[in-house]
């Protein structure tokens, strides 16, 4: 008995090692047109140089996956006009 459970958690263990884990540290990010998006730590950083697209619902942003991990934006310096509905949606704003 007690070498059938011993198994049984042993094979459990290796089964767990297999799992892929979750990280947000640096989940996403792409480029829209001129500008950049990245998610790191619950942070919307915005950059490059330009104009932002805008969007005719929240849906249709390309960080819409993400919504609910954003916590705080960062618009760098270049950026020069945010689109509609940008960030409509993003509950989660601290």
């Amino acid at each position: 008995m007690k070498k059938g459970l011993i198994r049984i958690v042993w094979l459990i263990l290796i089964a767990l090692a297999f799992i892929p884990t979750v990280s947000f540290a640096d989940d996403t990010g792409e480029t829209i047109g001129d500008l950049t998006w990245k998610l790191v730590d619950e942070k919307l950083t915005i950059s490059g140089e330009g104009t932002m697209d805008g969007y005719s619902s929240k849906a249709e942003t390309p960080w819409y996956s993400e919504i609910e991990n954003i916590k705080t934006i960062e618009i760098e310096e270049g950026v020069t006009s945010i689109g509609n509905h940008a960030f409509s949606g993003c509950s989660s704003l601290t």
